[in-house]
């Protein structure tokens, strides 16, 4: 099976060099193209009405956070869908590591810099990759109709060389108002009505991005902006769906320093937003 899929992948113009990637239903491949040497990864899966909805939503965003979906092919019972290259290292494999690497630019170096020994990021340098991931979740939620990630983890943010984030794998994205009842997500990030099957809203994602970060705060930070975080981050992270912001711009407006303390007061409003939007979107 994977001599075809390579072979028919030269014939459309492309080698396949190495996996550089692999999940519960698909691998990525780095593959290049024979006429420029251009390099390009290649999601395939034999789940091809899976990989093929993937590509479907990543042709609808138009943001530098997230990838960019060229091509789609079946072939032989396998689906391969051509996407950018993203050079970089997992935000769960940066916070981990204890040197950095020589192919690593400055942006990346800032980020070593502010990782104690032992792991994790401080708390100054992680609220700056919350606003950055929320501002691009806000985007995918400002869709028509607006788009739920659902597996929100440090594997799947890779930092680039100038220290910006992108975000990869869309498998498991659902659009709001999708009947998908699935189980989805990763453990110990997703939230627990998206693990337990139930229907999921945009503060599933809330729930993912605090988990995410929670998971890679250094545990010893005890700063002022520590406290804070840990605040915003436990309001993102509550199992209770009406205790959560009820969406990125909540949450944006928390990392900008609103503070915590009014969240109650002005969070039905922002509900009420919420509420009309879908609503609107669902008509």
């Amino acid at each position: 099976m994977t001599d075809t899929w390579h072979k028919e992948m030269s014939r459309f113009g492309y080698s396949v060099e190495r996996c550089i990637g692999e999940g519960g239903f698909s691998k990525v491949y780095l593959i290049r193209e024979l006429r420029t040497g251009q390099e390009f990864a290649g999601k395939v899966s034999s789940h091809l009405d899976m990989l093929r909805k993937e590509f479907e939503i990543l042709q609808r965003i138009q943001h530098p956070m997230f990838p960019r979906a060229f091509d789609f092919w079946s072939f032989a019972g396998m689906a391969v869908m051509r996407m950018e290259y993203i050079h970089g290292i997992t935000l769960g494999s940066f916070s981990s590591c204890r040197q950095t690497p020589k192919q690593f630019g400055r942006g990346q170096t800032a980020f070593r810099q502010s990782v104690h020994g032992q792991g994790g990021l401080q708390a100054q340098i992680l609220i700056s990759i919350g606003i950055q991931l929320a501002e691009g979740m806000s985007y995918l939620q400002r869709l028509h109709p607006p788009l739920i990630y659902r597996d929100l983890k440090p594997e799947n943010i890779m930092v680039q060389k100038n220290g910006g984030m992108r975000l990869l794998d869309f498998g498991c994205a659902l659009e709001l108002g999708q009947h998908d009842f699935r189980t989805a997500g990763t453990p110990g990030f997703a939230a627990p009505e998206q693990l337990e099957g139930r229907e999921v809203g945009l503060s599933a994602d809330v729930h993912g991005l605090g988990k995410t970060l929670e998971h890679i705060l250094d545990k010893r930070d005890h700063s002022r902006e520590a406290q804070r975080l840990r605040k915003i981050l436990a309001l993102c992270t509550q199992t209770d769906i009406e205790k959560r912001p009820p969406d990125m711009e909540a949450v944006l407006g928390l990392f900008k320093g609103r503070s915590t303390k009014d969240y109650p007061r002005w969070k039905k409003n922002v509900r009420e937003f919420e509420f009309k939007k879908i609503t609107t979107v669902l008509e």
